[in-house]
């Protein structure tokens, strides 16, 4: 019996220890074949600490196998409208807009932007906003928060040179030359105060310029600035040479560091077109009387932004008579200009509020007595009521003592690259 006994746990334990032996080497074959694939998941994992390795895999799957979808935002839109739509909770809108990028930029969508977006079970994936040519806001849900920032593409920056002659006029040949229309209406403006385009180009009279170009994995993608501009009319050389001071004022020059921009613009708004010309004797069409008209009517859609003319401050804002709502601001030099028949006022207009040249101040309207939608302008000196079109108006400040040197390096290069490149003929 003893024998017998002994032969049984004798027995147990090799069959015991065989299959000790057994789990040992199926476990190291395993451990040997585990895809390397799945090694690199794991550290992808652990990468995150507070990651969760199997919520990990279940968000890997549904991004592999949810498909992006591109949403054209549409007039009326909101976040909260487009969630409501692709059935996104509320919550996920609640914790969105904690955020400060999304705060910023996800609550002034406009109509014709798009969202891309992934979204699986109803719950926010990812979701790409493209701002601006080369920006886009990115939002990467990660386990139950979401990663937010932005991503940027580089543009890269290329500066060309532009030139023609004058055979019929300058939007003709600008256009002819290669210039769009905006890079035109820029090479009147920073000359305006300078030349009459209307009546002083003759045929035979030339331009160049030197401007840049942006581009985006090289597909052209904006205009650049006017960097430099030169006409030749009857002999006579105008320049103008663009810089920016070291407090950030930035201005066009000529070789001497003068301003040649009017320090008042022609034009307060973007306009359709002149609905009314200035006129000491001109048809008023409601009152059904002659007299004069001594401003310029600019004709554009209702609430079109209206911007200061020049730096200032406001002298009068309210109603006042025919002009309907209007806002007066007074320049430097005795110049005060008028700007009437808005919708309403920008935000924090009041009296004595200063303002910069470009700024926006009101919106196109037709209050007071106006036919349609425009804004009516006046330019006045010494209480004089002068034609904003055709008066002489002094340039911008010249640049300071101080940042002559700083100029002048800068001229010379422009105007070296204006000579290289015409010498060399490059567009």
């Amino acid at each position: 019996m003893r024998f017998s006994n002994l032969k049984f746990y004798r027995r147990s334990f090799i069959i015991a220890g065989f299959s000790l032996l057994l789990i040992a080497v199926i476990a190291a074959c395993f451990h040997h074949s585990t895809p390397s694939s799945e090694k690199a998941a794991t550290s992808t994992a652990l990468s995150i600490p507070s990651l969760n390795t199997t919520s990990a895999a279940n968000q890997k799957a549904a991004e592999l196998s949810t498909d992006w979808q591109t949403y054209m935002i549409k007039t009326g839109d909101s976040l909260a409208s487009i969630f409501q739509q692709q059935h996104i909770p509320a919550t996920t809108l609640e914790i969105l807009l904690k955020n400060k990028l999304v705060s910023q930029y996800l609550t002034k969508i406009q109509p014709e932007q798009t969202l891309k977006l992934q979204i699986h079970n109803n719950q926010l994936l990812n979701l790409e906003y493209p701002f601006s040519i080369n920006q886009t806001l990115s939002i990467r849900k990660i386990k139950d928060q979401f990663d937010t920032h932005i991503m940027t593409k580089p543009l890269t920056e290329s500066t060309l040179y532009k030139s023609g002659t004058i055979t019929h006029s300058l939007e003709i040949d600008a256009r002819t030359s290669g210039l769009t229309t905006h890079m035109t209406n820029e090479l009147e403006k920073i000359f305006s105060s300078e030349i009459n385009f209307n009546h002083n180009l003759h045929t035979g009279d030339q331009f160049k310029i030197l401007h840049e170009e942006y581009y985006l994995d090289g597909q052209k993608v904006k205009p650049g600035h006017i960097l430099a501009a030169q006409f030749c009319i009857k002999h006579h050389l105008y320049s103008a040479f663009r810089y920016t001071s070291p407090e950030g004022i930035t201005g066009y020059y000529d070789e001497d560091g003068h301003g040649v921009q009017p320090m008042l613009l022609r034009a307060p708004a973007h306009y359709i077109h002149i609905s009314s010309l200035y006129s000491l004797h001109r048809w008023q069409p409601i009152l059904h009387i002659w007299r004069p008209h001594l401003g310029i009517d600019y004709a554009a859609p209702a609430n079109t932004p209206i911007h200061a003319a020049g730096d200032g401050y406001l002298s009068f804002i309210g109603k006042k008579n025919g002009y309907g709502n209007v806002i007066m601001i007074k320049h430097l030099n005795h110049y005060t200009t008028v700007y009437a028949h808005m919708s309403h006022f920008a935000k924090d207009m009041h009296i004595k509020t200063s303002v910069k040249k470009g700024e926006t101040i009101g919106y196109v309207g037709m209050t007071g007595l106006a036919t349609g939608p425009h804004v009516h302008f006046e330019i006045r000196h010494l209480g004089l009521r002068l034609n904003p079109l055709t008066t002489k108006l002094p340039g911008d400040n010249p640049i300071p003592w101080k940042d002559r040197n700083d100029f002048k390096q800068q001229e010379k290069l422009l105007a070296k690259q204006l000579q290289v490149l015409k010498d060399t003929g490059s567009t």
